[in-house]
C-alpha cells in the first residue's frame, strides 16, 4: 500500500484509500445533517490493517469498534486544508 499508484505523480495507494474513506464519511455526515445536528442514521466502523488488524479510529474515538455518525462528526482526528488543482483552458 505504500507503493505509488501507477501513472500518478507519486501518490501512494494508502493515501488514496484514506482520501476515499474520509470523503465517504464526510458525505455521510452531510447527508445526515439537519438543523439540530447530525442524525445517527448510521453507525460506522473503520478497520485498519498492517502488523495487526484493529479499529482505526484515533483521538477521542480510539479503540472503539462501532461509533455513531454524530460522534465521528464531532470528533475528527484532524482537519486538513488542501489546495485543489483545477485545470483551466491555459493548461
Amino acid at each position: 500500500m505504500v507503493d505509488p499508484i501507477a501513472g500518478s505523480d507519486g501518490k501512494r495507494k494508502c493515501d488514496s484509500v484514506s482520501d476515499a474513506i474520509n470523503r465517504l464519511l464526510h458525505n455521510l455526515i452531510i447527508k445526515c445533517a439537519r438543523g439540530e445536528g447530525v442524525r445517527n442514521f448510521y453507525e460506522v466502523c473503520v478497520i485498519g490493517y498492517g502488523a495487526t488488524v484493529a479499529p482505526a479510529f484515533s483521538g477521542p474515538l480510539a479503540g472503539r469498534d462501532i461509533v455513531a455518525l454524530s460522534e465521528v462528526a464531532n470528533s475528527p482526528a484532524r482537519v486538513e486544508e488542501r489546495i485543489k488543482k483545477v485545470s483551466d483552458s491555459a493548461g
